[in-house]
C-alpha cells in the first residue's frame, strides 16, 4: 500500500470552491474518497433561475406550436381523406410529392393519405407526451425554487 503525502485539489462547483490541499493525509493507512456531493445545496443565481426559467417557457411554447401546426394538418388529411372517399378510385387525382405535382388515381392516394394521418395522429401523442413531462418538470423546478411566474397583463 502507498502512503499518500500530499494531495492537491482543487473541485469548483457553480460560484463554491472545495479546497482540499491543506489536509495531510500521511497518518492515513487506508483511504477512500467518495465524491457524493448533494448539488441541491447549492442554490442557482437569480439570473440563473431566470434563464432556466425562460428556457422552460420556451420549450413549452415550441411543442404546442408544433402540436397546433401538426393538428391543423391532420384537419386537412382528414378532409381531404373525406372528399377523395367519395370519388371513384380510378379518378384522375393530383398530389404534391415534395414540391412536385403527380398525377395519381384516387385509389393510390388514399392509402397513403390514410397513412401519413396514422403517422400525424402518432407524432400528436408522442409530442403531447413530452408536453405534459417538460410542464411537469417546470412545475417541480418552480415549486424547488418557489418560484411564480408574474402573468402579463
Amino acid at each position: 500500500m502507498q502512503n499518500i503525502t500530499e494531495v492537491q485539489c482543487n473541485i469548483r462547483l457553480g460560484n463554491h470552491n472545495l479546497d482540499i490541499s491543506d489536509i495531510d493525509f500521511s497518518n492515513f493507512t487506508h483511504l477512500k474518497l467518495d465524491a457524493a456531493i448533494d448539488l441541491g445545496q447549492f442554490r442557482m443565481s437569480e439570473q440563473e433561475l431566470r434563464l432556466r426559467a425562460n428556457q422552460y417557457s420556451n420549450e413549452l411554447k415550441q411543442l404546442g406550436a408544433k402540436i397546433g401546426e401538426l393538428e391543423s394538418e391532420l384537419n386537412e388529411h382528414h378532409l381531404v381523406i373525406e372528399t377523395v372517399s367519395k370519388v371513384p378510385g380510378d379518378r384522375k387525382c393530383f398530389r404534391l410529392v415534395n414540391g412536385v405535382l403527380v398525377e395519381r388515381t384516387a385509389g393510390e392516394v388514399l392509402p397513403a393519405l390514410r397513412t401519413n394521418e396514422e403517422g400525424i395522429k402518432s407524432t400528436i401523442k408522442q409530442l403531447t407526451d413530452q408536453y405534459k413531462a417538460k410542464d411537469k418538470e417546470f412545475i417541480d423546478f418552480q415549486q424547488k425554487n418557489h418560484i411564480r411566474i408574474a402573468s402579463a397583463q
